[in-house]
């Protein structure tokens, strides 16, 4: 079932009934010009194949020729096998055959999308895998295929699946929590109505009334009797006001009780300060004595060192100007050294200086040396470079004569074929003219023996009635005949009227057969007319096409060929004129190459940048010590100036006694300072006593005031209480006791007013009973409480236990979604091992080295298939179809065809249905696609069915596959008046 035998067609669009077309197994090529019925054909194909054809509408009533009521397809192949469909008007198509055969394991829903992955190209680019929109186009498309079918279709409902899982159990989950919530509701009420049952006889409100106002009156007596409503909230409220009441002024008590209690033990403190406070001031007293008299020692002391001050610092301005003359000599001594140090340092840089131009003279000589050599090999190279740039165009010119020279061919062929097609053209209107004017006297004939025959036909039928009527009502001795009157015996006469009758039969039976000859010849001769006008027809056809080629030559000649040559009308002038650049351009070559052999090699960069480095460096260092001796004549004038201004200073003084003055002064000095310490040592001891009486002094005042400030403390705190004074034991003691029993008073009402709280505590306990047991009483409606709870307890475990049965079941599906996404990720290794195979086809027919790059990317992205085919552009990765011409976006989707139809053999079947692939090419680059499928039929043994509208292409991948022995057939698409024909060119 590998190849197809024969195909039969039956008036698709233009086809005629029963067009029979048998293949070749190797290469099949359908001839004819646009709108003919290319596509057709391989629509045919595939509505037989699948029983519709994705480009139309569903059933395809366009592909019905018009005003034919249906169209059937038949594909047999090599093995006996077929293929058929059978589609009439408002009917669904039929189809049947071994479609189970040919595709093993896929829908016939499928079959059209995996053949444009490996068997089909159409003409439209459409449904293109390279032309595919977005990613996930081309990944459902590739979904197709049997390697990752099943499991990509699983694996898309990955999202959905879970996500309505979770889903579920979380409305399971708040199905529970709901659950629960009213378990535990009913559960309350049930336990709060239970604690609030009571077991005991409430006491009267107007009792409980009646007490409250009565405590109240004993602890306010300015407060009014007030009507206080009968109910428990109103009760409690007057309750607490009068218990907050009592409560503050318990809060009160209490607080003075606590102060009484400290000022208690406060009494004895109170005295013992008094008596302290006077001791303290007596210390005082003694203390500041001390403190006068160590102030008039302290005077006595500033004075006399005020003195030695004075001498001190005389002796040392003496001590200074002795020491500044001092420095001076040295300094003198020194700048002297460093005079002749700095002479000898400019004389020994100024002979350095001398070498080093000399040095920098030589190395500048050898760098523009060099430089002019390097100046005259670039320019050498560049008039070389220019050369064969030159040299290249005027070679690419010789292909443009070439061209030239086979375009002019072309138009002589063509020219020839034109006047022997336009002579045909003559000879065929002359000869249709010729059988119309015989069809024209023939049609007479036949009218004249027509209606000739039809006045015989009425004649006799007028006769042989009349006749038979008289024959039949002749009496039996009838003698005398009724129409001639002659006389005849009975029997005789009857034999007369019988023979007269068969007379006239042989007249008309002539006429017919004349008049059935002359339709014969009528027939013949319109056949005859239509035969003349179909082979007409198509030598207009040819004759069209080809004054179209020969426009297209001269186009090309007077476009692209002419205007290359300047000043040249024809290719004898171009050919002149491209030999006598070429051979001037040779010249110049030969020269250049001989002045480069004669300079030799290129100088080298290196050794120029070395002499330059060593240049720079040499300058460098000159400009470098031509600084430093500036530097130094500054440096030595400077020095110069120093020792005349030192020698000034310095003339005024004996420079011979300088060193013993100074010694004597320092000793001096130093007398000076032992008494000036000594006087300092005797005052800071003064001062160190005094300050120690002083911080006495400090200590006592303030624990002086901190016991008057406790003495304040405590007779405030004396007042507060409302004690009487002067502070003593007794007199607290009788705030105390009144203290005490105004507190007994306080507590006994409190506990009264406790009482009255339980009361209405009781009261109120009761009403909520009531509340409560109202509410569960609804609740429950009419079931009993512990079955209404016993039930909502079996819902709860019921939900739980469907909860769990849900988890189960989700944790088995993440486990089974996982292992799934790891097999489809084979699966698109799998598909991305068709890259090297893609890319090794591209090279043999795209002349464009981008599109060696393209590569296709399949990958999975939110559990759906993603496929792309990209190529890199700007360091960046984009869509092919934003590059690719129509041209190269044709092959492209062709060799991708094939890399899958090698890769992926997903049928038996190995044919290649290509509607007009090189449509957008020229004959070169039409080669590289037909060496292409040429390898494909003889290395895997493929069939081809292709159409084109180029006879050129047509014949010349014809006889490429008859060079090499692959049996090929030729067919032509024929408009006929019955439709359209296939015709074997072979």
């Amino acid at each position: 079932m590998k190849h197809l035998k024969k195909i039969t067609i039956s008036n698709a669009r233009r086809f005629g009934k029963n067009v029979e077309i048998e293949l070749s197994s190797g290469a099949n090529i359908f001839l004819a010009p646009n709108g003919t019925g290319k596509t057709t054909l391989f629509e045919a194909i595939e509505f037989a194949l699948t029983g519709s054809i994705q480009r139309l509408t569903n059933p395809p009533l366009s592909l019905i020729r018009d005003t034919q009521n249906g169209v059937d397809v038949r594909l047999d192949f090599d093995n006996g096998n077929y293929c058929e469909v059978n589609y009439q008007k408002g009917l669904d198509p039929k189809i049947s055959g071994n479609h189970d055969l040919l595709f093993p394991g896929h829908s016939i829903n499928d079959i059209p999308f995996l053949l444009r992955l490996t068997h089909l190209i159409e003409q439209r680019g459409n449904n293109w895998f390279i032309q595919k929109g977005e990613s996930s186009q081309a990944g459902d498309l590739l979904d197709k295929l049997s390697i990752g079918k099943d499991l990509s279709a699983i694996s898309k409902t990955k999202s959905n699946t879970l996500n309505a899982a979770t889903r579920t159990i979380n409305d399971k989950k708040d199905e529970k929590d709901k659950q629960q919530q009213r378990i535990s509701f009913f559960e309350g009420k049930l336990e709060e109505r239970d604690n609030a049952k009571l077991n005991y006889v409430l006491k009267p409100l107007n009792e409980i009334i009646d007490q409250v106002q009565s405590v109240h009156k004993q602890f306010d007596s300015s407060s009014n009797s007030e009507n206080i409503d009968q109910n428990p909230d109103a009760v409690a409220s007057y309750r607490g006001l009068v218990n907050s009441i009592i409560l503050k002024l318990e809060e009160d008590n209490q607080k003075r009780l606590f102060n009484l209690s400290n000022l208690e033990s406060k009494i004895s403190l109170f005295e013992s300060n008094n008596t302290e406070i006077a001791e303290k001031q007596k210390q005082i007293a003694g203390k500041t004595e001390i403190i006068h008299k160590a102030n008039t020692d302290i005077s006595q002391l500033k004075n006399s060192l005020a003195t030695l001050k004075d001498t001190f610092n005389e002796q040392k301005d003496i001590q200074k100007d002795l020491q500044k003359s001092k420095r001076l000599l040295d300094k003198k001594k020194e700048e002297e050294v460093k005079l002749a140090s700095t002479e000898k340092s400019i004389k020994s840089i100024s002979e350095y200086i001398s070498e080093q131009i000399e040095k920098l003279k030589s190395e500048s000589e050898l760098v523009n040396k060099l430089n002019q050599k390097i100046v005259t090999f670039n320019s050498i190279k560049e008039s070389e470079e220019e050369a064969l740039k030159k040299q290249g165009k005027l070679n690419s010119l010789q292909l443009v004569i070439e061209d030239w020279n086979m375009h002019l061919q072309k138009v002589t062929q063509l020219k020839e074929i034109i006047s022997t097609e336009k002579e045909q053209k003559a000879h065929y209107e002359k000869k249709i003219e010729d059988f119309q004017t015989d069809l024209v006297i023939i049609e007479k004939l036949f009218n004249e023996s027509q209606t000739k025959l039809n006045s015989l036909k009425n004649a006799s039928d007028a006769i042989l009635g009349a006749v038979g009527i008289i024959a039949t009502n002749l009496p039996d001795d009838q003698r005398k005949c009724p129409v001639c009157n002659a006389e005849y015996e009975p029997d005789e006469l009857s034999k007369q009227i019988a023979l007269a009758l068969e007379q006239i039969d042989p007249i008309i039976s002539s006429e017919i057969e004349t008049n059935n000859k002359l339709k014969t010849e009528v027939d013949t001769k319109k056949q005859q007319i239509q035969n003349e006008k179909t082979t007409l027809s198509k030598i207009n056809e040819n004759l069209v096409e080809n004054e179209d080629k020969l426009k297209n030559a001269k186009e090309f000649i007077n476009e692209k060929c002419i205007p290359r040559f300047p000043d040249s009308n024809n290719i004898t002038e171009a050919k002149e004129w491209l030999k006598g650049k070429k051979e001037k351009n040779k010249v110049n070559i030969e020269k250049i190459v001989k002045d480069k052999t004669e300079f030799g090699e290129k100088p080298s960069s290196e050794e120029l940048s070395k002499l330059i480095t060593a240049r720079d460096q040499t300058n460098g260092t000159i400009q470098s010590s031509e600084i430093n001796v500036i530097t130094l004549k500054v440096s030595l004038e400077n020095v110069k100036t120093e020792i005349e201004k030192i020698n000034q200073t310095l003339s005024l003084i004996n420079t011979d006694l300088l060193d013993s003055q100074i010694s004597t002064i320092a000793t001096e000095i130093e007398a000076t300072t032992l008494k000036i310490t000594d006087n300092n040592r005797a005052s800071e001891q003064i001062v160190k006593v005094k300050r120690e009486v002083e911080e006495q002094i400090t200590d006592l005042n303030m624990a002086i005031s901190k016991l008057q400030g406790q003495q304040n403390e405590m007779l405030a705190e004396w007042k507060d209480s409302n004690l009487i004074e002067p502070p003593s034991l007794d007199n607290l003691n009788i705030g105390k006791n009144k203290l005490i029993l105004n507190d007994r008073l306080i507590k006994k009402g409190l506990a009264d007013l406790n009482k009255m709280s339980d009361e209405l505590g009781r009261w109120n306990a009761a009403e909520k009973f009531a509340t409560l047991d109202k509410e569960i009483k609804e609740i429950c409606e009419s079931q009993e409480e512990q079955a209404y709870l016993s039930n909502m307890r079996e819902r709860l475990a019921t939900i739980n236990g469907e909860l769990s049965f849900l988890r189960e079941r989700k944790a088995a599906l993440e486990k089974l979604y996982h292992k799934i996404g790891e097999e489809v990720d084979g699966v698109h290794d799998k598909i991305k091992a068709i890259n090297p195979l893609w890319v090794s086809l591209l090279k043999k027919i795209v002349v464009n080295p981008r599109f060696m790059d393209t590569k296709l990317d399949s990958y999975s992205h939110r559990n759906k298939s993603q496929a792309k085919v990209e190529i890199k552009l700007h360091e960046k990765q984009v869509s092919v179809m934003e590059v690719a011409s129509e041209a190269q976006a044709t092959d492209l989707q062709l060799t991708f065809m094939l890399s899958m139809a090698s890769t992926y053999k997903w049928t038996p079947w190995k044919s290649l249905l290509l509607d007009d692939p090189t449509q957008h090419h020229d004959l070169v680059h039409a080669s590289g696609v037909f060496d292409l499928l040429r390898d494909y039929i003889v290395d895997q043994d493929f069939q081809v069915l292709m159409g084109t509208h180029d006879i050129n292409q047509a014949k010349f991948f014809q006889r490429k596959l008859e060079n090499d022995n692959i049996d090929v057939k030729l067919w032509r698409l024929v408009a006929n008046d019955d439709g359209v024909r296939a015709e074997l060119m072979n």
